[in-house]
């Protein structure tokens, strides 16, 4: 942050505190315009010295934190990993490979 973009922030407070008193001052029936008129010039003088170095955000630095995140999650398993190694994966529970089936009982 530019040191004149931190002096324009301190005026949007003190702008925002000047208007904020007047209308307290307002509520108590001893209006003090003086506190409009200094709430009103603070805050534009603060806004144009905060925004007047801020530049708009490419489109390639938004949302730079998911993008990064996305594509950690979505990289291929190296050639050596056990996704792709040939181990015979054991069939699903409740159904066995070497269960004997039986046909038709006979009664009798």
């Amino acid at each position: 942050m530019d040191f004149l973009d931190r002096i324009g922030v301190f005026f949007l407070w003190v702008g925002a505190i000047s208007l904020m008193l007047f209308f307290f001052s307002a509520i108590a029936s001893q209006s003090n315009f003086n506190l409009l008129i200094l709430g009103f010039i603070m805050i534009l003088i603060g806004s144009t010295l905060w925004r007047r170095n801020n530049k708009a955000t490419s489109e390639n630095e938004r949302f730079r934190i998911l993008k990064s995140k996305q594509t950690r999650y979505t990289k291929q398993p190296k050639s050596g990993s056990l996704a792709n190694s040939s181990v015979h994966n054991p069939s699903p529970a409740g159904k066995k490979d070497n269960q004997k089936t039986q046909g038709p009982r006979q009664s009798g």
